[in-house]
């Protein structure tokens, strides 16, 4: 489990850091002093506590950034006011604390997001013998290419054996076939043209002319958080 820390007092975040790596043995915390920080990380980890309040890129703004590259990471406000609750709604927030946070608020609340993780589907493959269980949120998109499936995750790239369709209908809804030799994850879409997809890290795939009204609506759909 790792756990991001993200407040522009550095005596909250190694006070909350305090209470769960004794609570929760083997957690992984890092401290970030501003949202600036934050988002310069390549992984956004499990949960993120997240202070509303700071100077430059307040909390708000910075969790909007986050959703552009990651829907499932669990963003946990923390904020002296409550009247930023409903905004905290628009970047799907998981929970809303208001300080001072005890320690059934915390930890609450990391159980709870914990919870909310292991109810995620997996994808089961086998590389040289050994099987690997792949979160469907961690895939960015796939591509085959003789008889090749190769898997590009927010851990890095993995190949074996497989079919696209039968990939495709394994992952079902939130994925897209943009293309016969390419397979997105809708959650990773930044932007779209008549001819390409471009995903998390400026990434380019193909866009099927066959593909693009479906597409659109899949995007629409996605974006709603509706069935496609």
């Amino acid at each position: 489990m790792k756990i991001i820390l993200c407040d522009d007092d550095p005596l909250t975040t190694r006070d909350i850091r305090r209470r769960i790596e004794k609570r929760f043995d083997g957690a992984e915390v890092v401290e970030c002093k501003s949202g600036q920080e934050l988002l310069s990380l390549l992984d956004f980890g499990d949960i993120i506590f997240l202070d509303v309040e700071m100077p430059g890129l307040d909390g708000m703004e910075t969790a909007r950034r986050i959703r552009l590259r990651d829907k499932e990471v669990s963003i946990i406000f923390l904020t002296g006011f409550t009247d930023k609750v409903f905004e905290a709604f628009e970047v799907e927030a998981f929970r809303y604390l208001v300080k001072p946070v005890s320690d059934s608020d915390i930890f609450t609340a990391i159980s709870k997001a914990l919870e909310r993780k292991d109810r995620e589907k997996y994808l089961s493959i086998e590389i040289h013998g050994r099987r690997l269980e792949i979160p469907f949120s961690k895939i960015i998109y796939a591509e085959v290419f003789n008889r090749i499936i190769r898997l590009h995750t927010k851990s890095g790239k993995m190949d074996y054996y497989g079919k696209l369709s039968e990939l495709e209908n394994e992952l079902g809804r939130g994925f897209f076939r943009c293309h016969r030799s390419f397979l997105v994850n809708m959650s990773y879409v930044k932007s779209y043209d008549a001819n390409d997809v471009l995903l998390l890290d400026d990434i380019k795939v193909p866009l099927s002319r066959k593909k693009y009204s479906s597409f659109i609506r899949a995007y629409i759909a996605s974006i709603k958080g509706e069935p496609a």
